[in-house]
């Protein structure tokens, strides 16, 4: 039940970001991102982790002169143990609030908080851990910075860096029990994105 809720809240921040972008110059494109994560948890040794991701980013502010963006990404994202222990395949959305701080014809600098929402359905756990992790759900928030690269005609690169300071991840143990794990996590992200409107 928990998890069609968290997809509910994924389709609804989607359809609630297409409607936020027909007052503004949007911008579609794809995203490729890769980065790192530690975990603690109580039952299993999880320590650090490789992220990787691909999947599509709207943002309503790509090249305008305007102060707030607020970007949204759809991603595939696996999240891996360095030390084989549990992998995951899943599903991950980022909600960024960004400020320009350097709007130019050529670039756009902005930062602000990031939001992130995670599901990870094939769960897999090595040797090294004892017991099988049902599907997690993860939540996760911190500063995020953006650099936007203006191409002529429609189209701009776009890099980002994100520093999660506060996240979660919870599931159930299949031969019972809670899988409760905090994590830190640094992300880095680029994109393509064609400008429409402008």
């Amino acid at each position: 039940m928990k998890h069609n809720k968290l997809l509910a809240n994924f389709a609804l921040a989607f359809l609630l970001s297409l409607i936020a972008t027909q007052s503004y110059a949007v911008g579609l494109g794809f995203s490729f991102g890769a980065g790192s994560e530690e975990w603690e948890e109580d039952r299993v040794q999880l320590g650090d982790r490789d992220v990787r991701n691909m999947g599509f980013v709207i943002d309503t502010a790509v090249a305008r002169d305007k102060i707030f963006n607020y970007r949204f990404s759809l991603l595939k994202e696996e999240n891996n143990s360095s030390n084989a222990g549990l992998d995951m395949d899943g599903y991950s959305m980022t909600l960024d609030f960004g400020f320009g701080v350097l709007r130019t014809k050529q670039v756009r600098l902005w930062l602000g908080p990031q939001f992130k929402g995670s599901l990870y359905r094939d769960v897999y756990v090595g040797s090294n851990n004892t017991g099988l992790v049902d599907d997690v759900i993860g939540f996760g928030f911190g500063p995020v910075i953006g650099l936007n690269v203006h191409l002529p005609q429609v189209m701009s690169f776009s890099f980002t860096a994100a520093y999660h300071f506060m996240s979660t991840y919870s599931g159930d143990y299949i031969n019972g029990g809670t899988f409760d794990a905090d994590s830190t996590g640094l992300y880095f992200n680029a994109a393509l994105i064609f400008r429409i409107n402008e």
